[in-house]
């Protein structure tokens, strides 16, 4: 993808069109969240004790750590202090 300000090129496009399809049949996606409406989101869809860490990696380049890594994730949100 191209990070220019000035330019926007066709795949940014046709992939801009179906996030927006998306997070109207899914309103639970949370693609392009500001930081605040993230954190505001989470905290009133998600109970604490509902946390689990999902990692996809489309390339399978953490495919050998993946059980490792969840079990990581997994323990550290849900032993989050308030």
């Amino acid at each position: 993808m191209c990070p220019s300000k000035t330019s926007f090129g066709i795949i940014q496009a046709i992939m801009s069109l179906f996030y927006e399809i998306l997070k109207e049949a899914f309103p639970q996606f949370i693609h392009s969240y500001k930081k605040r409406d993230l954190i505001r989101k989470i905290t009133k869809e998600i109970r604490r004790s509902d946390w689990k860490s999902l990692s996809i990696d489309g390339s399978a380049w953490d495919s050998s750590q993946f059980g490792d890594l969840q079990w990581v994730d997994t323990y550290f949100l849900n032993n989050i202090k308030d």
